[in-house]
């Protein structure tokens, strides 16, 4: 984070709006990010569970629990970033600055 005088670039009078340009490409780079960490897990349930309930029980948690996870530590446990946001340079802050 540069400093301007004595004022840092968070504070919210220097903070700009990411374009919607910016914004879209940040959550493409999420979504393949996101989806190559989650098919893998959906290949094995598949081979190991192929038509049984507890094979859907498990993508159903899968989708719906573990791939938010990923959106979720990105916001709260890497500052703001996930990693196409930091791809992209931008981050999410509070109304704030913080």
């Amino acid at each position: 984070m540069r400093k301007t005088g004595y004022v840092e670039e968070s504070h919210p009078e220097f903070l700009e709006f990411a374009s919607f340009r910016e914004r879209a490409a940040a959550f493409l780079i999420d979504e393949i990010i996101s989806f190559s960490l989650i098919i893998p897990f959906f290949v094995l349930i598949f081979l190991v569970h192929l038509d049984s309930l507890i094979g859907y029980g498990y993508l159903i948690f899968l989708f719906f629990c573990l791939y938010p996870l990923y959106f979720i530590l990105g916001w709260t446990k890497f500052h703001g970033h996930t990693i196409g946001k930091k791809l992209m340079g931008i981050r999410v802050v509070m109304e704030d600055g913080r």
